[in-house]
C-alpha cells in the first residue's frame, strides 16, 4: 500500500557551489508526518 507524502523545501544559495544542512526540516516533516518506516528521496533540481 502506498501513503506517499510531500513537502517542498525552497532554499536559495549565495555561491555557485554549497552544500546546505537540510537535516533538522527533513526530520520534522517525518516526525510531523508519524512517518515510521520507508524511503526519503530528496531531489535538488540544477538551476
Amino acid at each position: 500500500m502506498s501513503n506517499r507524502k510531500l513537502s517542498v523545501i525552497d532554499l536559495n544559495s549565495s555561491k555557485k557551489n554549497e552544500v546546505i544542512d537540510i537535516t533538522g526540516e527533513v526530520q520534522e516533516f517525518i516526525q510531523k508526518n508519524g512517518v515510521n518506516n520507508g524511503v526519503c528521496f530528496i531531489y535538488v533540481p540544477h538551476t
